[in-house]
């Protein structure tokens, strides 16, 4: 969507509400200091982004890097859905907006360690313990010494099972961005606004320093050492889990995201 429309769309005095125009938003970050509009994509390195940009703006990390997600803690270091008329003159006058992207089935697989099979603060405790153990049957070792990667294969084949049906709206469960395929969460941002360049994960410094570089930033190869990791690793690294059921299930659900995004889903 043009940026003019979106104005008339959420512009103080049209028919759009407060809320509306806050919903609308969601996911939309900006910086004050450079011309510089971020559009969050879950497990896509979106941690060491929103922390980078706030080192853009105070010139120091912020003190809770995983709070950073947080409305309360950004405040006004990252303009966003809470300060829509700053957040859409920010994005009417930016230079570059920008998000990144991740190869699909590795992002589930990150989604899938972090949000369920490990247990934290920032993770889907509801979830983990609910409807995935007593319909999918997914069981979550006391100890991991007695944890093989078979049953961690097996675990992810039915969390994937699990977001097939959630996706063909088959559960009660919401549809998560943190699993929802890319291309469907570029499209709703593209509806929001603007995306003049989409970098992909797997080459995070070259692309980071494209962008900084578009808007004048200096220092670039500090910052691109920044790296704000949220969770535990996995018990097993990514190849170590892909079967044949795994890697047709990622084949099934994603889909759109590997030929829109252009990623190769593996062979075993």
């Amino acid at each position: 969507m043009k940026m003019t429309r979106l104005f008339e769309r959420l512009k103080p005095g049209s028919d759009a509400g407060e809320d509306a125009r806050v919903e609308w938003l969601r996911g939309i970050f900006a910086c004050s200091r450079y011309p510089l509009v971020y559009f969050n994509l879950p497990k896509c390195a979106c941690t060491t982004i929103k922390n980078l940009m706030y080192v853009l703006e105070y010139g120091e990390a912020f003190p809770q890097p995983l709070d950073v997600h947080k409305p309360i803690a950004t405040g006004n270091a990252l303009i966003g859905r809470h300060e829509p008329d700053r957040l859409l003159t920010a994005m009417a006058s930016r230079r570059l907006s920008f998000t990144f992207v991740r190869h699909p089935l590795k992002r589930a697989y990150s989604a899938f360690n972090e949000k369920i099979f490990h247990e934290s603060e920032h993770s889907f405790r509801g979830l983990r313990n609910g409807v995935l153990r007593a319909r999918w049957g997914i069981q979550f070792p006391a100890r991991l010494d007695s944890y093989s990667a078979d049953d961690h294969a097996e675990n992810f084949a039915r969390f994937l099972e699990f977001v097939a049906a959630n996706l063909a709206g088959e559960t009660d469960v919401r549809q998560d961005p943190h699993w929802l395929p890319q291309s469907l969460l570029l499209h709703r941002q593209r509806k929001r606004g603007e995306i003049d360049f989409v970098g992909r994960l797997e080459r995070y410094a070259e692309d980071m320093a494209f962008v900084l570089r578009s808007v004048g930033v200096a220092a670039v190869d500090d910052l691109l050492n920044l790296r704000f990791n949220e969770g535990l690793p996995p018990p097993y690294p990514y190849r170590e889990v892909l079967t044949d059921r795994v890697l047709d299930l990622g084949r099934c659900i994603f889909d759109d995201d590997l030929q829109r995004l252009a990623y190769p889903l593996e062979t075993r």
